[in-house]
């Protein structure tokens, strides 16, 4: 019989599926958790969802967000549902289980939570509830006047209205609201860092881990360029520019699809992957979802005490560095142009002292050569550096100088039969670890990379990473005992900076690559004013 389940807005019917080893589990897609963000709604923080009669139909995958690509502008505007795979139902013979909630990345500009991407194969041969949702992207999602008429971060509050779905109804599942983790990758590894620091979100998760991304990442923050690109939607969409309260009411007569393709004029070279539009800082007004910037935030000791995971790829930098090598004239605009370019990539304004900055980093990684179609370890190192390495260092420092939480670090080395990087524009060299590898391991990957087939060694990683992930989900720890599949302690974050190293063996180790954290750490310091 087809599963049913009440909840608050009424009945749904799932459906059964099995996992990688055969277990028996039960799914429910495209539940609505907030009202649809449509006509008067657009550019408001998400209302709760309506209720409806009868039984609604929980079988089918859940329309994406609307979102960019080759083809023109795919999906819709009425896409705030996620969905719920779960070993078991609500029962009174057997605890709740713990909870992992899912939220893709895409540079908060493409991507879902649907399962033809992250299906729940790997994971629920473990005892957790998987969740997986949709959120508001690009400008519907992230369009900013920055002030209280406009005030943005509306994808961030879609995440945080299906947290509070989850705290209502999950029991119902057979999960624990009380025992919710919070994962991500990308953007999405910076929406779960945002969490961590944001207000709104407080006691509605109890542990993080965030993949390849957190909050302090160049291209986390955009306050200090949203009023700007707002005042050049208005001139495209020949809406008033002021007072916001007459561009609301203009943007809202417009066609989502129209408001929705218009990010391709806010590009900064062409081809190169850059995130215009993402959260921000939210100076004023109420219910805000940061009132600060992420650096703030996490010197005061104001963001949430969880246990966080976090680590990165050894060749994450591949999803600039691919474009750019994979690109005759972008490898000879980055050599020509290298102050421009990289300034632009990294999103740093111009101020005093930029061609010294620009000079250091080029020494750093180039010398004095030429950048060519060779350069491409330097440049993936460059951008690993800078985009995640650094940032993700700075952040569990911080935390775990805190001393109220633990921070457990790690680098992924693992190359398998499967790499993401034949998705980010140079076939020709090998990227290694790159950018949503590790991802391969958490979920299958047949609807992005249909053609691979996983060989016995790639098996032993899922069952290492799903161990881990899982265990840290149910307990805070990702080592609660050592196994065979696990056989070294991977310990919280110390002064020693330790880390575990994820590749053909787990090694233990420390001191994560200590010139390029020095360097970045003076280049941060004064991109971001912080003495």
């Amino acid at each position: 019989d087809a599963p049913i389940v009440m909840i608050r807005q009424g009945t749904l019917r799932g459906f059964h599926s099995a996992t990688r080893k055969g277990r028996k589990i039960i799914s429910f897609l495209s539940i609505p958790y907030a009202a649809p963000p449509i006509g008067e709604l657009r550019f408001e923080a998400p209302r709760p969802p309506n209720s409806w009669d009868g039984t609604r139909d929980a079988t089918e995958i859940a329309p994406m967000c609307l979102q960019p690509s080759s083809s023109g502008v795919l999906g819709q505007e009425d896409c705030l549902f996620l969905n719920v795979h779960t070993p078991k139902l609500l029962d009174e013979f057997s605890p709740p289980l713990p909870v992992m909630v899912w939220i893709h990345g895409g540079g908060f500009l493409v991507g879902t939570g649907n399962s033809k991407y992250f299906p729940p194969t790997y994971l629920l041969d473990h005892n957790v509830v998987l969740v997986t949702l949709n959120y508001r992207l690009g400008i519907l999602g992230f369009l900013s006047a920055v002030d209280e008429v406009l005030p943005g971060n509306y994808g961030m509050k879609d995440q945080v209205a299906a947290l509070v779905w989850v705290h209502e109804n999950i029991k119902k599942f057979g999960g624990n609201p009380n025992c919710v983790t919070l994962f991500g990758s990308s953007a999405g590894g910076t929406n779960v860092h945002f969490h961590v620091l944001s207000p709104i979100s407080k006691g509605l998760f109890h542990r993080a881990i965030t993949q390849s991304g957190t909050a302090l990442a160049p291209f986390a923050v955009s306050t200090e360029r949203a009023l700007n690109q707002t005042m050049k939607l208005a001139s495209l969409l020949g809406c008033p520019a002021v007072p916001t309260t007459k561009l609301v009411t203009c943007l809202r007569t417009k066609n989502a699809s129209d408001v929705a393709a218009t990010v391709s004029a806010f590009q900064m070279w062409e081809g190169i992957f850059t995130t215009a539009f993402a959260p921000v800082v939210e100076h004023s007004g109420s219910n805000r979802f940061l009132p600060d910037t992420p650096l703030n935030i996490l010197k005061a000791n104001k963001s949430a005490p969880v246990p966080r995971l976090t680590g990165v790829n050894a060749q994450d930098g591949c999803i600039i560095s691919e474009s750019i090598i994979g690109d005759p004239t972008k490898v000879i605009q980055m050599d020509k142009q290298f102050k421009d370019f990289v300034l632009d990539t990294l999103y740093f304004r111009r101020q005093e002292n930029d061609t010294s900055v620009a000079e250091t980093i080029r020494r750093f990684y180039f010398g004095n050569k030429h950048i060519d179609d060779e350069s491409v370890s330097e440049v993936t190192n460059m951008y690993t550096d800078s985009y995640f390495l650094y940032p993700m260092n700075w952040s569990a420092t911080l935390e775990a100088a805190a001393g109220n939480r633990k921070v457990y670090v790690y680098y992924f080395t693992y190359v398998g039969a499967a790499s993401n990087s034949i998705l980010y524009g140079d076939k020709e060299h090998n990227y290694g670890s790159c950018h949503g590898d590790e991802i391969l391991y958490l979920f299958p990957s047949k609807a992005i990379l249909p053609n691979v087939t996983q060989n016995e060694q790639d098996h032993r990683m899922i069952d290492i990473l799903t161990t881990l992930w899982t265990n840290f989900a149910k307990t805070g720890q990702p080592t609660d005992q050592v196994s065979s599949l696990v056989p070294v302690a991977w310990d919280a974050l110390t002064q020693a900076g330790n880390y575990l190293e994820i590749g053909v063996h787990l090694q233990r180790r420390t001191n994560l690559m200590p010139l390029p954290v020095s360097l970045w750490s003076s280049v941060f310091q004064w991109a971001y004013n912080d003495s």
